[in-house]
């Protein structure tokens, strides 16, 4: 594949994403699902979906991105040039998570890292358009940026 190809990729999922965030502003009623990272107190990316049109994984509905993936294609679109030099290269350098629905419960789950604030899951729940009454926030270490000194040992 060559490189324009990815860059159209990229452009084409992110004008699908802003076709189906439009169609929900409509309604503004339908919350959505989907991944996102917080840089310097703000949602730095978000790639989310209406929950109607998320992957449902047994009782659960979840977005149509993954972290690495999605980080790969921001690093394509220059998008991670705003980030300080050494925030750029990984996926998990800045803190991140994921917005999922669970269908059984009629709950959204928050899945975040340790060091998100209440301001933070605020943000996140206006960003994604979720129901305070019916979303819950939990810490997954997952979602924790890896430490600079840490070393894989074989």
């Amino acid at each position: 594949m060559k490189p324009q190809d990815d860059a159209r990729d990229y452009i084409a999922k992110v004008h699908q994403r802003a076709k189906a965030c439009q169609e929900n502003a409509i309604s503004r009623s339908e919350p959505e699902v989907g991944i996102y990272w917080l840089y310097d107190g703000d949602i730095f990316h978000q790639n989310s979906v209406p929950v109607s049109v998320g992957i449902e994984y047994g009782t659960a509905v979840n977005g149509t991105a993954d972290h690495y993936r999605e980080w790969s294609s921001l690093q394509k679109a220059r998008v991670t040039q705003t980030l300080p030099l050494e925030l750029r290269e990984e996926y998990d350098s800045i803190p991140r998570g994921r917005v999922i629905y669970h269908k059984d419960t009629d709950r959204y789950v928050i899945f975040h890292g340790d060091s998100t604030t209440q301001e933070d899951l605020a943000k996140i729940r206006e960003a994604f358009n979720l129901p305070q009454d019916k979303t819950v926030n939990e810490v997954d270490f997952h979602y924790n940026p890896l430490p600079e000194d840490f070393e894989f040992h074989e």
